[in-house]
């Protein structure tokens, strides 16, 4: 948990703003699962 007035690092590239004036304003991406196959050596 962040501490109040604790500041994101990260910047806010959508404002929370989920409207686009036109086509191409606004895109998202979900990557909750991606297959990684680790090989060592």
């Amino acid at each position: 948990m962040r501490s109040a007035g604790a500041q994101d690092a990260r910047p806010d590239l959508v404002v929370r703003r989920f409207a686009a004036d036109g086509p191409h304003q606004l895109w998202v991406a979900d990557i909750t699962y991606v297959y990684f196959r680790h090989i060592v050596g």
